[in-house]
């Protein structure tokens, strides 16, 4: 079974240009290559963030517990 490894910005998944290794760190073995945001997509990401953040406050408790 795979997993996803890009980055999820703005509730879509988006290329990276660079990984980076993920290790187990009890065998030392690569476990997976993740995909490193960089540039632009860090700004893309906080503004999403933001904009997930205005959405949900704007929801009642239980409908945020729905979410999670």
């Amino acid at each position: 079974m795979g997993y996803e490894t890009r980055p999820f910005i703005g509730g879509e998944f988006v290329d990276a240009k660079d990984a980076f290794p993920v290790t187990n760190p009890y065998t030392g073995e690569t476990v997976a290559e993740v995909g490193r945001a960089a540039g632009g997509m860090l700004d893309d990401a906080l503004g999403a963030a933001e904009a997930a953040g205005d959405a949900l406050a704007a929801l009642a408790p239980y409908e945020r517990a729905d979410l999670l």
